[in-house]
């Protein structure tokens, strides 16, 4: 994951999460009749508090860049 992230220059951390693990406590949902897990994007601050979640239900049902940059703006101020 790490040779991932360098390659794409993401401005953010990733945790890796095999096991989905995180994926289970933070609420992110498998449904087998939609093929999968469900999108979920989340805004966790410095000290590991989700300030917002999306939990998404099928998969195209995903904010966009700018709304969740607006998010964290809202979040800032």
């Amino acid at each position: 994951m790490a040779k991932h992230w360098a390659k794409e220059g993401f401005p953010f951390p990733g945790i890796p999460d095999p096991d989905k693990q995180l994926l289970d406590q933070l609420g992110q949902e498998f449904k087998l009749s939609k093929f999968g897990r469900m999108p979920a994007v989340m805004i966790i601050d410095q000290y590991g508090v989700v300030r917002h979640a999306h939990y998404g239900n099928h998969a195209g049902d995903i904010p966009s860049n700018d709304e969740v940059l607006e998010l964290i703006d809202s979040l800032d101020s």
